[in-house]
């Protein structure tokens, strides 16, 4: 059992001194971050000049791009602008289509009484031209059959006719 002990005692010193190690390799990885930051930064600063430099090129090329942006924005605006403006012009060429779709169905319905109505005219005066002739038929009938004596007479003697009748 003692070498159990033993045993035991030696891991758990083993396990403690694994547990130590891998603190300080964080602590080490840490470190090497911290330093390759400062290396960055102290490179920046050896060239502070070429850094300035630099930095006045990207601040001017920046403000041509900040420039060309807000000219861009403008005509976007513009172009937005001008978009609402036809869309306004379309609504408006559509009413006006569309009241002149409902002038066109009035005019149509129009036409269509008007039709009805020279229909309706044409055939009275087709039945009023056939009347004439009948009627100048009748006349020339009649200018052809020989005159009667006085229609007068004629009356004359039916009513003698119908008298004596109704005494008889």
């Amino acid at each position: 059992m003692s070498h159990l002990k033993e045993y035991e005692e030696q891991v758990s010193e083993a396990m403690m001194a694994q547990k130590t190690l891998d603190n300080k390799v964080a602590q080490l990885k840490d470190d090497l971050r911290i330093q390759q930051l400062v290396l960055k930064t102290l490179a920046q600063h050896k060239d502070s000049r070429e850094a300035g430099t630099q930095t006045y090129e990207l601040h001017f090329q920046f403000s041509k791009y900040e420039h060309w942006a807000y000219e861009a924005l403008g005509a976007q605006d513009r172009l937005e602008k001008r978009v609402d403006e036809l869309l306004w012009e379309v609504d408006s060429y559509k009413c006006a289509l569309r009241i002149r779709d409902l002038d066109m169905e009035e005019v149509e319905a129009e036409l269509q009484l008007n039709n009805e109505k020279k229909e309706r005219v044409s055939k009275e005066r087709k039945a009023v031209e056939k009347a004439v002739v009948e009627a100048k038929e009748l006349i020339t009938q009649l200018q052809l059959t020989p005159k009667r004596k006085d229609p007068r007479e004629n009356n004359k003697k039916l009513s003698l006719y119908f008298a004596q009748k109704a005494f008889n």
